[in-house]
């Protein structure tokens, strides 16, 4: 399987430290250009990037049509537009994208999605995490993630972790 990432689900998995989720679940982590320069703004803020610059499991790769890419900066942010772009040209099995407007358009173009949480809901049901609950409230704590309170008791009812 392989996934093309936005900027906002690798930081979110890079603050929880779990970024080694990605390659465990997919065979190919594909990330545009733009998302990279995306993440490395992320030192500003203190975030160690050595998982992302180390990770040999990451291809970067930039879309070739960049007349998609620059029709999608109008409307979505740059590291969004060009993950959106790049998915539409090698047709991942997912792209990874929580921004609900990214998600939209995506969709529109016959994309398939998958956010944060649908990530962490294989993990769980892979094993490969114990808990879903204790990253949500990490997540809204360190990466300051915002999760609707139906779609967080969706997700825990899902992952068989209501109380």
């Amino acid at each position: 399987m392989i996934i093309v990432s936005d900027t906002s689900v690798l930081s979110a998995l890079l603050s929880l430290e779990m970024l080694s989720l990605l390659p465990e679940i997919y065979e190919e982590v594909v990330i545009p250009q733009k998302v990279k320069d995306e993440l490395g703004r992320l030192s500003d803020f203190g975030f160690d990037l050595s998982p992302i610059d180390n990770a040999s499991w990451l291809t970067i790769m930039s879309p070739s049509n960049k007349e998609l890419e620059e029709s999608l900066f109008s409307v979505l942010d740059k590291g969004e537009a060009s993950a959106v772009a790049l998915s539409k040209e090698i047709q991942p099995d997912f792209l990874a994208i929580d921004e609900k407007k990214g998600r939209s358009i995506a969709i529109s173009m016959g994309i398939p999605v998958i956010g944060l949480l649908g990530i962490l809901l294989i993990a769980k049901k892979s094993a490969l995490i114990p808990k879903i609950k204790p990253l949500l409230n990490d997540l809204r704590e360190k990466a300051g993630f915002r999760i609707d309170d139906n779609l967080d008791q969706k997700v825990l009812k899902e992952a068989n972790e209501l109380s």
